[in-house]
């Protein structure tokens, strides 16, 4: 196990993103590159995230012009990051060689619009606690056997959601994962 010696950060812009890049150089000479994507700057109905980069707490937050969200197969969404998206109604997860998707926290809490998920259906996906929490317009949910775990009161609040698919035989599911969702009348 080598060590870090130094940490060079600096700020660029991609397109509609502002993203913080880091050079770590380890004491055996190797250097890992870690990206981050600090701040979303565009206007765009459709947005396409790029691929291995971690999405920054509150990036996207209260973002009132998105639709559609295409995620990559290899992203990290820390928490809060997409909160209060009022007008997101559709998630597609894109399916890679390697799918690894983790969402925090409350990601996508109280996105009120938010109608349709598409999780990828091969690799390792992390749902954590609230992360969908309040998304009202939620009325259908596939978790297919991608879905690793997912975090207490996950899918709380969101109140027309009725039916709920889960196709993997290990997926951990957290207590009141589904709180207060009062209309769920088919669970597969």
């Amino acid at each position: 196990m080598s060590d870090i010696v130094s940490v060079d950060s600096r700020t660029v812009f991609e397109g509609n993103y502002e993203i913080m890049i880091q050079d770590i150089k380890n004491s055996d000479g190797s250097v890992s590159t870690l990206k981050y994507l600090k701040r979303y700057i565009g206007s765009e109905a459709i947005v396409h995230l790029p691929n291995q980069v971690t999405v920054m707490r509150r990036a996207f937050e209260n973002n009132c012009t998105i639709t559609k969200l295409i995620i990559p197969p290899v992203i990290d969404i820390d928490e809060e990051a997409f909160t209060n998206c009022n007008n997101l109604q559709s998630i597609f997860c894109e399916n890679g060689v390697v799918n690894s998707l983790t969402i925090g926290d409350s990601a996508f809490q109280s996105c009120k619009s938010l109608k349709e998920i598409e999780f990828p259906v091969e690799g390792y996906v992390k749902i954590g606690e609230d992360a969908f929490s309040g998304c009202e317009n939620l009325r259908e949910l596939d978790l297919p056997k991608s879905i690793f775990s997912v975090g207490e009161g996950a899918f709380s609040l969101c109140f027309n959601l009725n039916k709920i698919e889960v196709e993997g035989d290990n997926t951990q599911i957290a207590d009141d994962c589904f709180k207060y969702c009062n209309r769920i009348n088919t669970l597969l």
